[in-house]
C-alpha cells in the first residue's frame, strides 16, 4: 500500500456516505461528524431513492454524483454491500470504509463473504478499512469518517495517534484522552533546571 493511496483516503477532500438516510443512527452521527471536527471539503449523500438527506440533495448511485470523490462509507446492509460497492468502483471510488456488519464475525458464510469483498478491493485498487468497522478520525486534517459522536469539545494539538482493531476501544481511549486535556487546558512548560 504506497503512502499515495493512505493520503487519499485518511485526507480525503470529498466523501460518499453511501446509504445515507436520517432515520440512520449511524447516517446522522457521520453526517454530523463532518461539521463537529470542521471538514473542509465536500459531503455527498448517496441514498437509491433520491430525494433530500440530512439536508442535502442525495445522488442516486455514486456514479450519478458526477464528480471526483476521494472516498465513499458504505453503510447499506450486508446483502447490499456487493452492489454498492460495484457502483463506487463505477465512479473511480478507490477508497472504502464500511460500516456493514455480517461477515468474518459470524462464521465460515460471512468468512467468505468477506473474502469476496476483500478480493473485489485488490483487483480494483481500492483501500479497503472493514467491514464491521465504526471508521475513523483524523483529527490533524480534520477528516472524521466516523460513525458514533466523538468526545466533544474536540480538542486540537498533540503528538499522540490511536490505531485500534476495535473502534469501542479506540473511542474509549479517545473520550479518557479528551477528559485529560480538557481537565487541564493550558499547560505551563516543564520546570528546567539552572545550568
Amino acid at each position: 500500500m504506497s503512502a499515495a493511496a493512505l493520503s487519499s483516503l485518511f485526507r480525503a477532500r470529498s466523501v460518499a456516505l453511501v446509504g445515507a438516510t436520517d432515520r440512520s443512527i449511524w447516517s446522522t452521527a457521520a453526517f454530523a461528524n463532518f461539521e463537529r471536527i470542521g471538514f473542509a471539503g465536500t459531503v455527498h449523500p448517496v441514498s437509491r431513492k433520491g430525494g433530500i438527506v440530512h439536508g442535502l440533495a442525495a445522488a442516486t448511485s455514486c456514479a450519478a454524483i458526477g464528480e471526483p470523490v476521494d472516498a465513499a462509507l458504505l453503510m447499506v446492509p450486508e446483502g447490499a454491500i456487493a452492489e454498492a460497492f460495484a457502483d463506487m468502483n463505477a465512479a473511480g471510488i478507490r477508497n472504502a470504509v464500511v460500516l456493514t456488519s455480517g461477515f468474518a464475525e459470524i462464521g465460515a458464510e460471512g468468512t467468505a463473504k468477506q473474502d469476496a469483498l476483500l478480493a473485489a478491493a485488490r483487483a480494483e485498487g481500492v483501500t479497503l478499512l472493514g467491514p464491521n468497522c465504526l471508521g475513523f478520525i483524523n483529527y490533524a486534517d480534520r477528516v472524521p469518517i466516523w460513525t458514533t459522536q466523538p468526545p466533544m469539545p474536540v480538542i486540537q494539538g498533540g503528538a499522540i495517534g490511536i490505531v485500534s482493531q476495535s473502534g469501542a476501544t479506540a473511542g474509549f481511549i479517545a473520550a479518557f484522552a479528551q477528559r485529560q486535556g480538557s481537565a487541564s487546558p493550558t499547560r505551563s512548560p516543564p520546570a528546567t533546571r539552572p545550568t
